[in-house]
């Protein structure tokens, strides 16, 4: 698969099949994010992840859908496992993660597309309790989980017409999109 075609196809994927996703996949991500591009390539992310009986114990401290909260997966459609992007406060004192963050979760979500697998990028998590639960030391600050699987949900785009509010098509998950029209700047 391009890139190209994975930027087009990928979609943020809410339910699961119950499916093991391996740990050689979940590391051969993590591989892929420490090549993102990172400011002054300090590189202070660092990644956990989670499978297994812990990831049954991170999903009720998260929240999955602003525009649709009926819509968050059951318990039987919860992702198999988690990769916590993390920031090391030793190596970026100043704790502004988030560029770095968005290359790299980004890269994340890209990588699964292209082998296969589903990802819903998690910012409405209750990250004192995960980092709890993980035992995770103050070194590190929660940023963001990234939810991995494989799909029980169809998902496509189309091009917004005012709303930008996601929808079901029938049993499609729709994303509108703003148009090249809408968000080209001329100058």
């Amino acid at each position: 698969m391009k890139v190209t075609d994975a930027i087009i196809k990928r979609r943020t994927k809410r339910k699961y099949t119950n499916q093991r996703v391996s740990r050689d996949l979940l590391e051969t991500l993590v591989e892929l994010a420490r090549f993102a591009p990172m400011g002054a390539n300090l590189q202070p992310l660092k990644y956990a992840i989670i499978d297994g009986e812990l990831s049954k114990k991170v999903f009720p401290l998260t929240k999955w859908s602003g525009y649709h909260p009926e819509d968050a997966p059951e318990d039987s459609e919860m992702p198999p496992c988690y990769i916590a992007i993390l920031g090391d406060n030793e190596i970026k004192q100043n704790g502004q993660f988030e560029t770095d963050a968005g290359t790299a979760g980004a890269t994340i979500c890209l990588a699964a597309e292209e082998l296969g697998l589903s990802t819903c990028w998690l910012g409405a998590i209750k990250r004192e309790e995960i980092k709890e639960l993980l035992g995770l030391s103050e070194k590190y600050s929660l940023l963001y989980l990234i939810a991995v699987g494989y799909s029980e949900q169809k998902a496509d785009y189309v091009d917004a017409k005012g709303d930008i509010k996601y929808f079901m098509n029938g049993d499609v998950l729709t994303v509108p999109k703003r148009t090249l029209d809408e968000i080209l700047v001329e100058i």
